[in-house]
């Protein structure tokens, strides 16, 4: 639950607050983009909205970065060089490293194509420490295994997870009340 309210945090945080002319955002149904067009105008925004499909990731060179809200990006990179390698970024986030999948994932990166342009976002130094070490392990195991001398990895800065903790300030009223109650 904790990722979901800071994702949502965020979110009304980025429609609120950012700067752009207009939003460009992913999204694999059409019903996703209406939702989110809702959400910008609930929030008072009146911006455009520029969705892209995976039919149509070409679109992405005008905003230059896909943003995916997981680890997850080794797909969008195989997808990405149907169209160019350098055409825009990809970055993603950690919320754990702990699952077989995500492990995967991480260790998937090493040879997958993603450049020094692409970025993994980790919300703490452990995460990261995580990360270093599985791709160290994985690279080693690469290199005795078939000779790999290449490790190219995404970048992986550290940026703590953020809210906007008014959202989060409740009477001590509500804060004695069962959730349920919490409408």
């Amino acid at each position: 639950m904790g990722r979901n309210a800071a994702g949502d945090s965020f979110l009304n945080g980025y429609i609120n607050y950012n700067t752009a002319s207009e939003f460009w955002i992913y999204c694999e149904e059409k019903a996703h983009a209406y939702s989110f067009a809702s959400r910008t105008k609930s929030l008072g925004s009146d911006k455009k909205i520029n969705a892209v499909t995976k039919q149509t990731m070409d679109k992405l060179f005008d905003p230059g970065c896909l943003f995916v809200p997981s680890p997850e990006i080794n797909n969008f990179a195989y997808k990405r060089t149907l169209f160019s390698n350098t055409g825009w970024s990809l970055c993603g986030i950690f919320h754990t490293t702990s699952s077989g999948k995500i492990m995967n994932s991480i260790t998937e990166s090493l040879i997958s194509p993603l450049f020094e342009w692409d970025a993994l976002i980790c919300p703490s130094q452990a995460i990261k420490t995580s990360v270093e070490n599985l791709l160290d392990d994985h690279f080693d195991y690469l290199s005795a295994r078939l000779g790999a001398t290449k490790k190219p990895i995404p970048q992986l800065p550290v940026i703590p997870i953020g809210i906007n903790s008014k959202e989060f300030s409740f009477t001590e009223q509500k804060k004695l009340m069962p959730e349920r109650c919490w409408a």
